[in-house]
C-alpha cells in the first residue's frame, strides 16, 4: 500500500553524456547536435578543475512515453 508522501509522478528519460575538451567551438557542438537530429532538453556542464583536463559536457535528454519505458526496464530486468 503506497504511503500519501510517496505519492507523485514518475518520468523516465534516455540520457545521452557527450564529452568534449574545452578548446571546442561552439558553432562545432551546434553541427553534432544537428547532424544527431537532437531534440529534448540539452544541458551542458564544464569542468573547469584545476590541473586536470577541461572538458564540456553536453547532456541530451529526451522524454520517454509509458511503453518506451516499460520496454526499457524489462531490458534492464526490472520488472
Amino acid at each position: 500500500m503506497a504511503e500519501p508522501e510517496l505519492e507523485g509522478t514518475l518520468n523516465d528519460f534516455f540520457v545521452t553524456e557527450t564529452v568534449f575538451n574545452s578548446g571546442i567551438q561552439l558553432a562545432t557542438v551546434e553541427t553534432f547536435l544537428r547532424e544527431r537530429k537532437t531534440t529534448g532538453k540539452i544541458m551542458t556542464e564544464f569542468n573547469m578543475s584545476q590541473g586536470g583536463n577541461q572538458t564540456v559536457k553536453v547532456i541530451e535528454r529526451t522524454k520517454l512515453t509509458n511503453a518506451q519505458a516499460e520496454q526499457i526496464r524489462e531490458i534492464l530486468g526490472f520488472f
